[in-house]
């Protein structure tokens, strides 16, 4: 599969707020589609006036089809909502469905993380307890440091890159 890997800035806000629908697994939730998303004031923090100077962040396309993002910042969540440690960017990552397994995903989380490493910044996420993926972020020094409950009302882990 050939696709292009750029740093996501501010002409990529549409792509990232797509890989959102995605990355919070809204599909599963019963949203209709990605815009569902623009109207959640805990999901839009994602992408909302994406470009802040902390914002680091890779979009993978082919022939102007988005493939898939990893994209991090600061972002604030209600008390009590899967808090990320202080002082962290938290991190997401999506790929669309017809290029999972294809190895995007992979190569999107490690340009986002040496992004941050250059920028001296700490990564955390959230996931749900029951998404396979757990494992893949293990892979790549992400260890679990808490639980929380997500918005939605299951359990997630609050996951930190070492």
């Amino acid at each position: 599969m050939q696709y292009t890997v750029k740093q996501a800035g501010r002409d990529d806000v549409d792509a990232l707020w797509q890989m959102l629908y995605y990355a919070a697994w809204m599909e599963l939730d019963g949203a209709p589609s990605y815009h569902v998303a623009q109207q959640d004031p805990y999901l839009r923090e994602y992408v909302a006036d994406w470009g802040r100077p902390d914002d680091v962040g890779v979009v993978a396309d082919q022939d102007g089809a988005t493939l898939g993002a990893a994209w991090a910042r600061m972002v604030p969540h209600p008390a009590g909502i899967a808090n990320v440690p202080p002082g962290c960017l938290e991190l997401a990552v999506a790929v669309h469905p017809r290029a999972q397994r294809s190895g995007v995903g992979s190569v999107l989380l490690a340009c986002c993380c040496a992004l941050a490493d250059a920028r001296g910044a700490r990564l955390a996420l959230t996931v749900r307890k029951s998404n396979p993926v757990v494992h893949w972020y293990m892979r790549y020094g992400f260890v679990v440091v808490a639980t929380s409950v997500n918005r939605v009302g299951t359990e997630s882990l609050i996951m930190q890159r070492l």
